[in-house]
């Protein structure tokens, strides 16, 4: 199924929480050369509204400082406890551990309401998380493909969507599927689908950097789904060639 989403609507809610916390993930990457700065942004859920947060969790962003700019990872901390600090074993370097040992992928700490809008959600909350650390401060919810204006080239299809809008579907097993195009820096496009599932997600919990959450039966519902998931893309429009790279 074709499905329609005010992304203008998500920008304008989110825009002043955006920039408030990418300059204070900007500040406290500098503080400290020897631990990584700390940031809380669980707020930046608010304007999602078909994501839920598990109240016993907290959303909290590690950040440091290298030559091209801020570098972090968003993580979920215990509500009730301090966010550890974290010592860096190198001054301004990339390649480092910087978040706790004792912590969430988001992830694994939030909900989403079951509808393709809010598996859309989850999709766009984690690229907008990423682009927390990575200076995007005025376009931040532009990788999507939602119409003709979006589409930045004029090279050829491989073929020609014939709806630019997302689809929605879910298969016999109950495995939901979003398909949506998704443009990169050099204006290539892919077309990607994104799996999600409410069964036997304790098999993409395999990253060893941090603590799971014991998935205990009955913690999600088809109104309460699970936010793990997977991705399958191929291009379908060459980018640009240049000599560098651009962000937008």
């Amino acid at each position: 199924m074709n499905f329609s989403y005010d992304i203008k609507k998500l920008e304008n809610e989110l825009n002043p929480i955006y920039i408030k916390l990418i300059n204070e993930v900007s500040r406290a990457s500098k503080v400290d050369k020897h631990h990584s700065g700390k940031v809380e942004i669980t707020e930046i859920l608010k304007p999602f509204t078909h994501i839920m947060l598990d109240e016993k969790y907290k959303i909290v962003a590690y950040c440091s400082y290298e030559i091209h700019g801020s570098f972090g990872e968003a993580v979920a901390i215990e509500k009730d406890k301090e966010a550890p600090d974290v010592h860096l074993e190198h001054e301004y370097s990339l390649f480092q551990r910087i978040i706790p040992n004792n912590c969430y992928p988001v992830n694994e700490v939030i909900f989403c309401d079951g509808t393709p809008e809010g598996f859309l959600e989850v999709i766009l909350l984690n690229n907008v998380i990423w682009k927390l650390f990575n200076g995007y401060a005025k376009v931040y919810l532009s990788d999507y493909i939602f119409s003709a204006n979006d589409i930045k080239t004029n090279k050829e299809f491989l073929f020609e969507p014939n709806e630019l809008l997302p689809k929605y579907y879910k298969n016999h097993n109950g495995i939901s599927k979003l398909l949506l195009l998704k443009k990169s820096y050099d204006y290539t496009v892919k077309l990607c689908e994104y799996l999600f599932s409410n069964e036997n997600v304790e098999l993409w919990q395999k990253d060893k950097e941090y603590s799971h959450i014991e998935f205990e039966k009955g913690r999600f519902t088809d109104g309460k789904c699970c936010c793990y998931f997977s991705c399958k893309s191929i291009d379908i429009c060459e980018g640009e060639e240049s000599d560098f790279l651009i962000k937008e």
